[in-house]
């Protein structure tokens, strides 16, 4: 009998991603996507210490609460993302999709969930998966780089049926926690030659 595709949820998952599991799922139970849950990912943060010592280094780098949380939630998303990505680029987007619910402070709030599903705080093209992300605190770009973020993208050999694409390193600005413009490409690399 065919294996019915599936989606995972993190909470079960989370702790996975290192040990090759979620790639098992994927690969030999058809998993084709995955959601997570903020406060089953909260659990996992709370009963486990693997999180430990990225708290700490954040909370060192100034970072607090939601904030914390979700940067700690995108990081292992983005891994998975990367687990998901020949399923995303085979489907042309149809699935391998990798997503985040809503803030459970919202729980009671429908105009702000709507607000947030619908609102992301920066959007990409698809096809372009993070490699990493990092806030820039200086100004030995100019003053218009400061406090802004940088966002590095690996390139893609197939984003069928868009154009193949390189490496590109973004800048998208932000002041008091927010995005306060569109991105802009800062750097760029050749386009990866195709798989032979």
């Amino acid at each position: 009998m065919a294996k019915r595709p599936a989606r995972a949820t993190s909470g079960r998952y989370v702790s996975r991603l290192t040990s090759g599991t979620l790639a098992r799922y994927i690969s030999e139970d058809a998993v084709t996507g995955l959601t997570s849950n903020p406060t089953i990912f909260d659990h996992a943060i709370k009963n486990s210490s693997r999180y430990d010592a990225a708290i700490r280094k954040k909370v060192k780098e100034g970072k607090s609460g939601e904030d914390l949380f979700f940067e700690l939630a995108l990081e292992d998303l983005t891994r998975a993302a990367d687990l998901f990505r020949p399923i995303w680029d085979r489907t042309h987007g149809v699935d391998g999709w990798v997503s985040l619910e809503v803030s459970p402070e919202l729980a009671k709030d429908t105009q702000g969930t709507i607000a947030a599903a619908k609102d992301p705080i920066i959007a990409f093209p698809g096809h372009w998966a993070p490699m990493s992300l990092a806030f820039y605190p200086s100004d030995k770009f100019g003053s218009a780089y400061s406090g802004g973020l940088f966002i590095a993208f690996h390139g893609s050999w197939n984003r069928a049926p868009l154009p193949q694409a390189g490496f590109r390193v973004v800048f998208a600005p932000f002041a008091d926690g927010k995005a306060t413009g569109s991105y802009t490409t800062f750097a760029s690399g050749p386009t990866p030659s195709a798989r032979r």
